[in-house]
Parts: C-alpha cells; structure tokens; sequence
C-alpha cells in the first residue's frame, strides 16, 4: 500500500505540471494528426501545434532541463 492513501504534494511546480499535462498531449495529438495530411495549410498547423507543444513541455520542465531537450528539437528539425 505504501503511500496510496496520502494526499497529493501541494507543491507549486506538481499543480503546474499537472496543469501544463492537457495542453501538451492535446497539442502533440493534433499536432501529428496534421502533420501527415497531404494539405500544406493542414502541415503548418501541425507544426504550430507541435512547437506548442515543445514549449509547453519545456515550460514544465523548468530551467533544469530547458537547454538539453532544445538542443535536442533543434538538433531532429536540422
């Protein structure tokens, strides 16, 4: 059992997290739906969407982490 019946942290960057949880997974959803459509309006939406969703998982990582998982994206889009 452990800790199944504690409360969840209060902590400040949990409900950020958890918050930024649904933007992230709704933008990379339509984000790749839109990416592979033969339409070219279509495709940048899906990269809008995709680099929204870049940033909002940057965002919820913080600083400790921002620069490798940029260097990581600018890296796959060269």
């Amino acid at each position: 059992m452990g800790d199944a019946f504690r409360l969840p942290s209060r902590d400040f960057d949990y409900d950020r997290d958890f918050f930024l949880l649904w933007p992230f997974l709704m933008s990379t959803i339509l984000g790749l739906v839109k990416l592979f459509t033969p339409a070219r309006a279509q495709t940048v939406l899906g990269m809008k969407c995709l680099a929204r969703s870049a940033l909002a998982i940057c965002h919820s990582i913080g600083s400790r982490a921002t620069h490798p998982i940029s260097g990581a994206l600018g890296f796959c889009a060269i």
